[in-house]
């Protein structure tokens, strides 16, 4: 038997525990990458919709957790706009609302002259204006799980509202979206005169020094707003910040277990078969060769587990993808990214639960050992 063949052949004498443990270990991984396929899917469809609007810089409270509990001054808009170097400024206020579908859906309010209009194209329809208060412009992902048409009532938090427009997908959030005029949002909620955050387009985004220097230059003249940039929006906001650590707690518990099942299960191997390894230190095997023959049981544990949790995240985020309270937020995805840190993490569990029984085994003295049996 070669020494590569071991491994296998040490973990299916009990076949039943191995199984169990690398089922564990794929628990516990398949959990790790549909948590931060949550997190990344939700913070790649914000990054999506404001680079598909030309938003180059954001605009919220400072200090605020919650980005859309908190409001703005929609007059300030026009104070942001006279700063040297800024091409538009787009006020918009941000509601999350659970449709009559059950599906949970971001809705926006947009003034009727907001440069935020002119990025989304028409399907069917039109967009509302002073003559259609109460007309909603439906996502086409949206339009269709609800079953509505244009002309069709659509009601938000007990509101009737005329689907006046449909419009074409171009990004996930955005086919997932629902807008109204500002005004008609701002009475509904409540919050007139009221936004959630400033979409601000540059004169010259492109121009890296130029960009940092308006930053800059909004800092100081409102001390109280956050600038971002674009790209970097979702690493400054507390909300993906807190699900970002939330899902990395939360699957340090579940790696946590499938490293005590490895310590468990190896470490149970190896007092079973104490004999065994003291006939082969008895024949000249070195330490190291003991050794590295538990790490690779371990080894070979975590990546079934792995293999196996892999599938069973990707099996578990499109179930994800379906659920009516996420459908209308995000799309989980699968990321490399994602994928070589379930490897590092696989890999450490492998080598961490092994080491104490590995340790274990190469303390067993073989004269004591087969003397014992």
């Amino acid at each position: 038997m070669r020494f590569w063949s071991l491994p296998a052949a040490n973990l299916l004498r009990n076949a039943t525990r191995s199984f169990l443990t690398v089922a564990g270990i794929a628990v516990a991984v398949g959990s790790f990458l549909s948590l931060l396929g949550l997190c990344r899917g939700m913070e790649q469809s914000w990054l999506d919709s404001m680079q598909q609007r030309g938003t180059d810089i954001l605009a919220v409270q400072k200090g605020a957790i919650n980005m859309l509990s908190a409001t703005l001054d929609e007059g300030l808009a026009e104070s942001i706009r006279r700063v040297d170097g800024v091409a538009s400024v787009a006020g918009e206020l941000l509601e999350l609302v659970e449709l009559e579908t059950g599906v949970v859906s971001m809705v926006s309010g947009w003034a009727d002259d907001s440069s935020l209009w002119a990025i989304q194209s028409m399907s069917d329809g039109s967009r509302p204006g002073p003559q259609d208060p109460d007309g909603v412009v439906l996502g086409q992902t949206i339009a269709e799980l609800s079953g509505k048409r244009v002309g069709d009532t659509f009601e938000i938090s007990d509101h009737a509202f005329r689907v006046s427009g449909i419009f074409s997908a171009r990004d996930l959030r955005s086919a997932r979206s629902i807008v109204v005029r500002l005004a008609s949002l701002q009475e509904l909620m409540g919050k007139r005169g009221e936004v959630t955050m400033f979409n601000i387009r540059l004169v010259h985004p492109d121009n890296a020094a130029q960009s940092s220097a308006i930053q800059d230059r909004l800092a100081r003249g409102f001390p109280n707003l956050r600038f971002t940039r674009t790209e970097t929006a979702a690493d400054n906001d507390m909300v993906f910040l807190l699900l970002r650590s939330l899902a990395w707690g939360i699957s340090l518990i579940g790696l946590i277990t499938a490293l005590v099942l490895i310590l468990n299960t190896l470490l149970m191997s190896v007092l079973e078969r104490k004999t065994e390894i003291g006939v082969l230190a008895a024949v000249g095997w070195q330490t190291g060769r003991i050794v590295a023959m538990v790490v690779s049981e371990g080894v070979l544990l975590s990546t079934m587990g792995g293999i196996l949790g892999v599938g069973l995240g990707q099996v578990a985020l499109q179930w994800l993808a379906r659920m009516p309270k996420i459908l209308g937020v995000e799309s989980p995805q699968f990321t490399w990214e994602t994928a070589a840190e379930i490897g590092t993490a696989t890999l450490l569990l492998s080598i961490l639960g092994s080491a104490y029984p590995a340790w274990r085994a190469a303390r067993l003295n073989a004269v004591d050992a087969l003397r014992a049996e």
